[in-house]
């Protein structure tokens, strides 16, 4: 980025640009650096207003103004698209302004979901139930049936369990965590 009070015009993107200076040079077309003492400052780490200004970028790009080009840092570097040439700075500053503006979402008016008593319970107590229901299904197919049988439904158990996980299935993972508890009981029983 440029420093020292030099004014960072949108002229620079007829040439590949870095994120930085682009970043200023559309906020200075914006005249978001009018009252600022350095533009260098305002946009220096994480803030809230170099994202925005980010955003800006990839909307031009998305509107065919403005073409990429990544670099080894993996950062990108922009210019004005060939097609355009390079803008008169009024175009360029209206390119900017009718870019900057988000589109309105759609208003949509939904009503709070209000889940029922049961619901919420059964949420609420699944990750205490699911281990000890595995588990507990487990032992008792171990005490009450042969011990290769028993081996054959804990595997198939510990494989739809694992499916679960990989697939993220909701509560899964308790399942998982129970059959590991019961197979840790009946090695150390």
């Amino acid at each position: 980025m440029r420093g020292g009070g030099a004014q960072v015009t949108t002229d620079l993107l007829s040439e590949w640009t870095d994120p930085d200076t682009a970043m200023e040079a559309v906020g200075n077309s914006l005249g978001v650096f009018d009252d600022a003492t350095s533009a260098t400052a305002q946009l220096n780490g994480e803030s809230p207003l170099r994202s925005t200004l980010y955003v800006v970028l990839l909307r031009l790009v998305d509107g065919g103004a403005l073409e990429t080009r990544a670099c080894t840092d993996g950062r990108l570097t922009f210019r004005w698209r060939a097609e355009l040439g390079t803008p008169t700075p009024a175009a360029a500053n209206a390119l900017v302004a009718s870019h900057a503006a988000a589109p309105a979402p759609p208003v949509r008016r939904t009503r709070p979901t209000v889940h029922p008593f049961w619901h919420r319970l059964a949420v609420q107590t699944a990750p205490l139930l699911l281990p000890t229901v595995s588990c507990v299904l487990v032992l008792l197919a171990f005490v009450w049936l042969d011990q290769s049988v028993a081996l054959v439904i804990a595997a198939a158990m510990a494989v739809a369990g694992v499916v679960g996980v990989i697939r993220r299935v909701e509560f899964a993972t308790f399942w998982t965590v129970g059959l590991v508890i019961a197979g840790l009981l009946l090695r150390f029983s």
